[in-house]
């Protein structure tokens, strides 16, 4: 239904441990120059006809961890909420390296596949 749409629902990868493994829902856009959903922002599910469109988004492409592999999130204060906030960081970061090292192996998909 959203495929012919600059953007769609998607379960994002936020955190992934032995312990743990968190998502969330959000709305990805087809920004980048590749057409990579590479932007993201807050979704208001509001209506059965929002729900059964990010159900079959998140269906159809299952989990996102395009972010995942390429920032990291943080659980952030905004006002009296609290929201995952990403920053995108490269290759030889030096966050990305100790991030990934407390986290996860990061050669390793967190569904098993080798980068």
């Amino acid at each position: 239904m959203t495929e012919n749409k600059n953007w769609k629902y998607a379960q994002i990868l936020v955190e992934y441990s032995q312990k743990d493994t968190r998502y969330f829902i959000a709305e990805v856009y087809s920004l980048g120059p590749n057409g990579e959903y590479n932007t993201f922002c807050q979704t208001h599910l509001e209506t059965i006809e929002d729900l059964k469109l990010a159900i079959n988004d998140i269906e159809r492409d299952g989990p996102n961890t395009w972010f995942y592999d390429n920032g990291r999130f943080e659980w952030k204060k905004s006002g009296n909420t609290f929201e995952w906030d990403w920053h995108p960081i490269s290759e030889n970061d030096s966050l990305k390296t100790a991030y990934c090292e407390a986290s996860v192996d990061c050669s390793v998909t967190p569904y098993g596949e080798q980068k």
